[in-house]
């Protein structure tokens, strides 16, 4: 039941983000040509959207205190990206968010909380993009990251 209460709400914030959160084409004399949502080779696009995190957490017991565990607490966040097109199709992103996660007791520590603990997970993807001049335009892509822990606090 807990699974299917993640799926949903983690369906939900993409579904807003499909219909909520537009690109813009940074060069208007093209716009003025083509589609206002046609993406060409050179365009920087830019998107401010909100992000649901729902870590995937796993533990052993905590210390010496036997059948305890840890989870993490999913949290909202904002997040903020940068494309360039290097064709109308293909393109490289940049992705740019923060976050804080707070950290509770499982089984033996139930109720307890451990801490809190920010995150910083930088993205770099590379994106093909299907149908460049519609105006939702869905992409497959891959990329790096490389997740930083700042302002780790414990509570115990």
């Amino acid at each position: 039941m807990s699974v299917y209460f993640r799926w949903n709400r983690a369906l939900f914030v993409i579904f807003c983000s499909l219909f909520f959160c537009q690109g813009f084409a940074a060069n208007e004399e093209k716009n003025k040509q083509l589609s206002y949502y046609q993406t060409e080779e050179g365009d920087w696009i830019t998107r401010l959207r909100a992000l649901y995190v729902l870590p995937h957490d796993s533990s052993g017991s905590v210390s010496s205190i036997p059948r305890s565990g840890v989870e993490v607490h999913p949290s909202w966040t904002g997040e903020f990206d940068v494309v360039y097109m290097f064709t109308k199709n293909l393109g490289a992103s940049l992705i740019l968010s923060t976050c804080r996660n707070s950290l509770w007791g499982k089984k033996s520590l139930e109720g307890t909380k451990i801490g809190t603990v920010w995150l910083l997970p930088p993205t770099a993807t590379l994106q093909w993009r299907f149908f460049p001049s519609y105006r939702v335009q869905p992409y497959v892509g891959g990329g790096l990251n490389y997740t930083l822990f700042y302002s780790a606090h414990s509570d115990l």
